[in-house]
Protein backbone atom coordinates (compact mmCIF):
# COMPACT_ATOMS: atom_id res chain seq x y z
CA UNK A 1 0.00 0.00 0.00
CA UNK A 2 2.95 2.27 0.37
CA UNK A 3 4.81 3.97 -2.44
CA UNK A 4 7.88 5.38 -2.04
CA UNK A 5 10.14 7.19 -4.39
CA UNK A 6 14.03 8.24 -3.89
CA UNK A 7 14.73 12.03 -4.44
CA UNK A 8 18.42 13.68 -4.07
CA UNK A 9 19.73 12.77 -0.69
CA UNK A 10 16.42 11.78 0.50
CA UNK A 11 13.21 9.99 -0.06
CA UNK A 12 9.15 10.70 -0.63
CA UNK A 13 6.17 8.49 -0.21
CA UNK A 14 2.71 7.99 -1.11
CA UNK A 15 0.24 5.63 -0.72
CA UNK A 16 -1.70 3.55 -3.17
CA UNK A 17 -5.74 4.15 -3.65
CA UNK A 18 -7.68 3.64 -0.82
CA UNK A 19 -4.79 4.36 1.97
CA UNK A 20 -3.86 8.01 3.29
CA UNK A 21 -0.33 8.84 4.22
CA UNK A 22 -0.14 9.10 8.33
CA UNK A 23 1.35 12.17 9.98
CA UNK A 24 4.73 10.37 10.06
CA UNK A 25 4.98 10.64 6.19
CA UNK A 26 5.83 7.24 5.69
CA UNK A 27 2.66 4.95 7.16
CA UNK A 28 -0.16 4.10 5.28
CA UNK A 29 -3.25 3.93 6.40
CA UNK A 30 -6.32 2.51 5.10
CA UNK A 31 -9.20 4.82 3.70
CA UNK A 32 -12.59 4.33 5.49
CA UNK A 33 -15.04 5.05 2.76
CA UNK A 34 -17.83 3.81 4.55
CA UNK A 35 -17.55 6.56 7.25
CA UNK A 36 -19.18 9.07 5.56
CA UNK A 37 -23.42 8.21 5.97
CA UNK A 38 -23.90 9.25 2.16
CA UNK A 39 -21.34 5.88 0.97
CA UNK A 40 -23.47 2.39 0.98
CA UNK A 41 -20.64 -0.29 1.10
CA UNK A 42 -21.71 -3.93 -0.14
CA UNK A 43 -19.70 -6.61 0.25
CA UNK A 44 -18.18 -8.32 -3.74
CA UNK A 45 -18.91 -11.39 -3.35
CA UNK A 46 -15.46 -12.86 -5.36
CA UNK A 47 -16.83 -16.29 -5.49
CA UNK A 48 -19.76 -15.36 -7.57
CA UNK A 49 -18.17 -12.77 -10.06
CA UNK A 50 -15.28 -15.31 -10.54
CA UNK A 51 -12.40 -12.67 -9.49
CA UNK A 52 -10.59 -14.79 -6.89
CA UNK A 53 -7.90 -17.44 -7.49
CA UNK A 54 -9.12 -20.46 -5.38
CA UNK A 55 -7.83 -23.47 -7.26
CA UNK A 56 -10.77 -25.36 -5.88
CA UNK A 57 -13.39 -24.12 -3.43
CA UNK A 58 -14.31 -20.58 -2.94
CA UNK A 59 -16.12 -19.18 0.41
CA UNK A 60 -17.45 -15.33 0.25
CA UNK A 61 -16.29 -13.90 3.55
CA UNK A 62 -17.73 -9.81 4.42
CA UNK A 63 -14.84 -8.13 2.55
CA UNK A 64 -12.79 -11.22 1.44
CA UNK A 65 -13.08 -15.02 0.90
CA UNK A 66 -11.56 -17.50 1.64
CA UNK A 67 -10.36 -20.99 -0.02
CA UNK A 68 -10.65 -24.73 0.85
CA UNK A 69 -9.76 -27.97 -0.97
CA UNK A 70 -11.86 -30.91 -1.81
CA UNK A 71 -11.26 -34.41 0.23
CA UNK A 72 -8.24 -35.71 -1.39
CA UNK A 73 -6.32 -32.18 -1.27
CA UNK A 74 -4.62 -29.95 1.38
CA UNK A 75 -4.52 -26.01 1.03
CA UNK A 76 -1.26 -24.95 0.10
CA UNK A 77 0.97 -22.08 1.96
CA UNK A 78 -0.35 -19.90 -0.73
CA UNK A 79 -4.01 -20.41 0.73
CA UNK A 80 -5.11 -20.33 -2.97
CA UNK A 81 -3.22 -23.56 -4.50
CA UNK A 82 -4.84 -27.42 -3.58
CA UNK A 83 -2.26 -30.18 -4.05
CA UNK A 84 -3.05 -33.80 -3.94
CA UNK A 85 -2.83 -34.92 0.04
CA UNK A 86 -0.56 -38.18 -0.86
CA UNK A 87 -2.82 -40.78 1.77
CA UNK A 88 -0.05 -43.64 0.90
CA UNK A 89 2.52 -41.42 2.34
CA UNK A 90 0.79 -40.52 5.31
CA UNK A 91 -0.48 -43.58 6.18
CA UNK A 92 -4.30 -42.01 6.52
CA UNK A 93 -5.82 -44.99 4.11
CA UNK A 94 -7.23 -47.71 5.59
CA UNK A 95 -5.65 -50.21 2.91
CA UNK A 96 -4.61 -53.11 4.96
CA UNK A 97 -1.69 -54.50 2.32
CA UNK A 98 -1.04 -52.33 -0.66
CA UNK A 99 -1.70 -48.67 -0.92
CA UNK A 100 -1.44 -46.62 -4.82
CA UNK A 101 -2.17 -43.30 -4.06
CA UNK A 102 -4.15 -41.43 -7.34
CA UNK A 103 -4.67 -38.09 -7.73
CA UNK A 104 -7.44 -36.65 -5.27
CA UNK A 105 -7.47 -40.03 -3.47
CA UNK A 106 -5.82 -43.56 -3.28
CA UNK A 107 -6.60 -47.42 -4.43
CA UNK A 108 -6.16 -50.31 -2.58
CA UNK A 109 -4.40 -53.63 -3.60
CA UNK A 110 -2.92 -57.52 -2.54
CA UNK A 111 0.40 -58.30 -2.16
CA UNK A 112 0.96 -61.26 -4.72
CA UNK A 113 1.43 -64.73 -3.10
Amino acid sequence: SQICTNTNGSYTCGCNDGYYLDFDSVTCNDTDECIDGNVTCNDTNECSDETHNCSQICTNTIGSYTCECNDGYYLDFDNVTCNDTDECSDETHNCSQICNNTIGSYTCGCNDV
